[in-house]
């Protein structure tokens, strides 16, 4: 399957706003990306579900899990199975964020998901970053 311009777009925003955000943290050193976009890889499922990108520490541990999302593809089933399932594979860590990649107009119905995801799972923290198109442009 193809990526679209858009999805491979924001896929490069998450990617920039990981290496932004990874320069923070010096024990985080391995970048584990499995979207073909980038190195060619095979998606690797985590709980069932594929994510765009990956990043791992040296423990093999998750640092950050990136979701692509473009226009009309943020409310739907199998985004919500998505983010529960990347949610709750980071909530067996101490430590990890999904980053999630929307448009700047579902920026708020993205919130508003993930939100309502942590809740029904019961989470007390919140492990996700929503970016958009205009705030990691």
């Amino acid at each position: 399957m193809s990526l679209s311009q858009d999805h491979q777009d924001m896929l490069r925003r998450i990617q920039a706003w990981c290496i932004d955000r990874d320069k923070l943290d010096d024990h985080y050193v391995t970048l584990h990306n499995e979207n073909p976009l980038f190195h060619g890889g095979t998606p690797i499922p985590i709980r069932g579900s594929i994510p765009d990108l990956t990043w791992k520490n040296r423990f093999n541990s998750y640092r950050f899990i990136g979701e692509a999302k473009t226009y009309g593809d943020v409310r739907n089933d199998h985004t919500k199975k998505q983010l529960k399932a990347f949610l709750t594979e980071l909530e067996k860590q101490d430590f990890g964020e999904l980053v999630f990649g929307v448009p700047f107009t579902h920026e708020a119905q993205a919130k508003n998901i993930l939100f309502s995801v942590t809740r029904k799972l019961g989470f007390k923290t919140q492990r996700w970053q929503v970016i958009t198109d205009l705030n990691y442009g």
